[in-house]
């Protein structure tokens, strides 16, 4: 956790994305995650909904919000 801390200080762009090293991604992953910022105000984080390859999906949690089907 300290090297992200670390990293999140040093990064110089608009947004800081954190992904683990066997994370799998989709197309259009970048704009679904992004899209809350454009769309709400006040958004301060947003997180993906975390699927299998099998597209098993993982609830969200407490207090977050979904946003339908995985993308």
């Amino acid at each position: 956790m300290r090297t992200c801390n670390r990293a999140a200080e040093a990064a110089k762009g608009e947004f800081v994305i954190f992904l683990n090293n066997d994370v799998q991604v989709r197309p259009g992953w970048l704009a679904a995650l992004l899209s809350p910022f454009d769309e709400e105000t006040g958004v301060g984080a947003t997180a993906p909904r975390c699927c299998s390859p099998t597209a098993a999906c993982r609830r969200p949690a407490p207090g977050s919000a979904s946003t339908g089907p995985p993308r």
